[in-house]
């Protein structure tokens, strides 16, 4: 049988015994574990794919999710993508076609961008897509 050694941190010990006290190997564990993340990351990475956005004689490549998107009042409309690298990026297209992108790094971030009228608009959109980030 093949064999792998898995290192851990002394503070960890206590979750391994625990595991070993309820009756199944660890390897067993560790497969199941690996096997729920590995199904988890595949669902989420089937949604990313590739987008080229040009804005000031730049041209930005990125993997990502479309999260949202929503028009304002003044007819400008806003994309609110999410990297696999979980950065957010926020696309606003004016009218007269002109685009600005703005990265951020956390969706606190983000959302701390907004106006609170605003960050209860997209939280609810979000919401209606099933999206949900907790930090």
């Amino acid at each position: 049988m093949p064999q792998k050694n898995i290192y851990i941190k002394t503070e960890d010990l206590k979750l391994f015994k625990k595991a070993e006290h309820l009756g199944e190997s660890i390897s067993s564990v560790i497969s199941k574990a690996l096997n729920n993340y590995l199904s988890i990351e595949e669902k989420k990475r089937k949604s990313f794919r590739e987008y080229k956005i040009e804005c000031d004689d730049l041209t930005y490549y990125f993997f990502a999710r479309l999260l949202i998107e929503f028009k304002n009042g003044d007819n400008t409309v806003c994309k609110i993508y999410q990297t696999k690298g979980n950065n957010f990026v926020f696309i606003r297209e004016n009218s007269n076609n002109s685009v600005s992108i703005t990265v951020y790094r956390s969706f606190h971030e983000l959302m701390s961008n907004f106006h609170d009228a605003e960050r209860k608009k997209l939280i609810e959109a979000l919401k209606e897509r099933k999206i949900v980030f907790i930090e």
